[in-house]
């Protein structure tokens, strides 16, 4: 299955430019992007990246080649997309790959960017037995974050993340919250940063969201 995945992949990402290409040939103009080329070249991605994920081995590799590389410390980071979405099972089995090539100097650090809705006592756990970071991605008040993160059923996420979010504190789980701003948000920044801080979130980040740009 893994092998027929990647073979999917491949063959994807390396058609993706025939429409493109037959498009020029057709039009004698490049100023346009093929929508067929975008798609088959997406899901090829996609499939890498599952492929990826499915093949250990490529796994070993990436964490054998860091840790003879690294010194003093090695940190590997989660993050893009929702990363949780690989499984605890394919943590799991990260960290015993880091702990099978590490070398007794070196230090390892582990960090998670999560939007923390499928954390349960599982995760929670573990996050704290290998002393993860973990960056929850909470906008502020109820109000602020359920506008602009819901789930597949359009219901915002707050209540859910905010409940995750302590849960990791009371289990003495590093926790940094990061926020995105917006243009409401910012307006109400102070409000934002009062609130975090009352439910005992001292570590914040603010990222502003940037305009589409073109």
């Amino acid at each position: 299955m893994q092998e027929l995945v990647g073979s999917i992949a491949a063959f994807l990402t390396t058609v993706a430019f025939v429409p493109q290409a037959y498009k020029v040939y057709k039009t004698n103009q490049t100023k346009d992007l093929s929508l067929f080329l975008f798609l088959i070249f997406s899901l090829g991605v996609f499939m890498w990246l599952i492929y990826g994920i499915m093949k250990e081995d490529t796994m070993e590799i990436l964490v054998k080649k860091a840790l003879e590389e690294a010194e003093d410390f090695c940190t590997f980071g989660f993050q893009g997309g929702e990363p949780t979405l690989a499984g605890l099972e394919f943590f799991e089995k990260f960290v015993e790959c880091v702990k099978k090539y590490k070398k007794k100097e070196t230090k390892v650090n582990f960090c998670l960017q999560t939007n923390g809705t499928l954390l349960d006592d599982n995760w929670v756990k573990f996050l704290k037995e290998n002393n993860f970071l973990v960056g929850i991605s909470l906008d502020g008040t109820k109000e602020i974050h359920d506008r602009n993160r819901q789930d597949a059923k359009k219901k915002g996420t707050f209540a859910l993340v905010l409940k995750n979010a302590k849960e990791l504190l009371r289990n003495k789980v590093e926790v940094n919250i990061l926020c995105v701003l917006t243009k409401q948000s910012a307006k109400k920044l102070a409000s934002i940063y009062r609130f975090l801080k009352k439910e005992g979130f001292y570590y914040q980040q603010y990222i502003p969201c940037l305009d589409p740009m073109g």
